[in-house]
């Protein structure tokens, strides 16, 4: 999925994946106007409690 949205700089990304394997997140902020972002936080977890996609 792509975004064209401006964000202003400073904003902040966030994006999680809920899987049945693992769970993963990735954060980061606009670092200028042209949509340069820095990555200022990732991880992830094995999925607990979740079978076939469904919580």
């Amino acid at each position: 999925m792509t975004s064209h949205t401006k964000r202003p700089q400073g904003s902040v990304i966030a994006a999680i994946d809920i899987g049945s394997a693992k769970t993963a997140c990735f954060i980061a902020h606009v670092t200028d106007d042209n949509g340069g972002a820095e990555v200022i936080g990732i991880g992830h977890v094995a999925s607990k409690g979740v079978k076939s996609g469904v919580i």
